[in-house]
């Protein structure tokens, strides 16, 4: 039976109960293992997306995680990081992966449930990346991940992951150009502080005129009264 994880538990499963430093009789590192990723928004399903695993390393005989050479810079150590931590180590590798332009090891699409599988795997660490999708006039995406297989429960490695992905979603704006493109610009509270800020200004800018039209008059019929 697959052990159902969303991402944030799968850093909590990495911190806590992944095995990283087991005795080789615990890990079986030549069994074939799985991740079935899920990578929905409620009930929006993100299709047609790319899922890539990256492979950082393996169990050696003693049950140890060793990270491959390429990934030697970035390596670390899971015990002795925090759930934070480890979502920090996670951005720092994808940075790496993305500046070396490192290719992945696995690459799938999402089907028209959101979902897609990886078979065949071997166990060891991995940092998982979903694609952006756009939704009518949302844009969907997520974080990379850090994924150990097996994962622990219940006193028993699971080899085979259901992975739920945590999906964030941002509101675009379509604006039309002169020929007729379409243009995708972020809605965010830029435009809202930089009108504002306008409206402030253009207020005070009145009031100031105002307020010097009336001195003037006071002036003037200042001026009319002593002659």
């Amino acid at each position: 039976m697959k052990k159902v994880i969303s991402s944030v538990l799968v850093l909590f499963c990495i911190l806590c109960l992944a095995p990283f430093s087991v005795s080789a009789d615990t890990i079986d590192s030549s069994r074939s293992s799985s991740i079935h990723v899920n990578y929905q928004y409620g009930d929006v399903a993100i299709t047609n997306s790319d899922v890539e695993l990256y492979l950082l390393g393996t169990y050696d005989s003693s049950g140890n995680i060793v990270f491959a050479d390429e990934y030697a810079p970035v390596s670390f150590n899971p015990n002795e990081l925090d759930t934070m931590g480890l979502e920090v180590q996670a951005q720092k590798v994808d940075d790496f992966i993305i500046s070396s332009k490192i290719n992945p090891n696995h690459v799938s699409k999402t089907n028209n449930l959101g979902t897609c599988d990886f078979t065949g795997l071997t166990p060891g660490i991995y940092l998982v990346k979903y694609g952006v999708k756009m939704v009518d006039d949302y844009s969907y995406y997520a974080s990379s991940v850090l994924v150990s297989i097996p994962v622990l429960q219940d006193d028993t490695y699971q080899y085979d992951i259901d992975l739920n992905v945590k999906t964030e979603r941002e509101h675009i704006v379509i604006d039309q150009t002169p020929n007729g493109e379409k243009v995708s610009v972020p809605n965010t509270m830029d435009n809202v502080m930089y009108y504002g800020v306008l409206l402030v200004i253009s207020v005070l800018v009145i009031f100031g005129i105002m307020t010097y039209i009336i001195k003037i008059r006071e002036v003037k019929g200042e001026k009319n009264e002593k002659e």
